[in-house]
């Protein structure tokens, strides 16, 4: 759309593409649907792939940076507080 009709801007191409999505019937539809349901179907597992993959190389880094002691808990180190300022009295 923006090809055939340059001068539109973002929100009037939105709007014109919702227009012409409610002109059609539930037939029309249904292959843009079936579309959108197939692209969730990919979408769901390359997320579960990606996520899978992500974990197995977290626990490699861990294990290879030692960090896998048992001596240590698995908190996060705590950062030294500042001391505190003396109130000059006057």
């Amino acid at each position: 759309m923006k090809k055939e009709q340059p001068q539109l801007d973002n929100k009037m191409i939105i709007s014109t593409m919702s227009a012409e999505w409610r002109k059609l019937d539930d037939k029309d539809k249904e292959k843009y649907n079936k579309m959108a349901e197939e692209d969730k179907v990919r979408y769901e597992r390359e997320k579960k792939d990606y996520e899978a993959k992500k974990y197995e190389k977290e626990e490699a880094q861990e294990e290879a940076s030692g960090s896998a002691n048992d001596d240590e808990d698995d908190e996060p180190a705590k950062k030294p507080k500042k001391a505190a300022k003396k109130k000059a009295t006057a």
